[in-house]
């Protein structure tokens, strides 16, 4: 722990309640094998996109994530000097899922 008073103020990341269930309702229909609005070389995308927004999301967590100490070691990655940065890289997957999703409800229910 760093010596003295910790203190947390702003840094506060806001996406909105109606993206992030748009997104996660285009992330449910990328695991869905059947009866899904996205073809399969949109699902493999929006798979690549969740990985990697889990993934930025567990570094985020920078030392409390027990797997950053592994990460750390790797050279030129000891140069970022807040893990809180990766935050900035989920808000921006936020908003490309949202983007599949607003697409996916477009097609699926507006378009017949």
């Amino acid at each position: 722990m760093p010596p003295g008073f910790v203190r947390y103020f702003g840094g506060g990341n806001y996406a909105g309640v109606l993206v992030v269930m748009v997104g996660l309702w285009a992330g449910w229909q990328a695991l869905r094998r059947r009866d899904s609005v996205f073809s399969m070389e949109q699902r493999r995308w929006l798979w690549f996109w969740l990985v990697l927004a889990l993934g930025s999301f567990l570094l985020a967590l920078g030392r409390f994530a027990p797997f950053y100490r592994l990460v750390y070691a790797l050279p030129y990655f000891s140069t970022i000097r807040n893990p809180v940065k990766f935050i900035y890289l989920v808000s921006f997957i936020l908003v490309v899922l949202f983007g599949y999703g607003v697409d996916g409800l477009w097609r699926k229910y507006l378009v017949r």
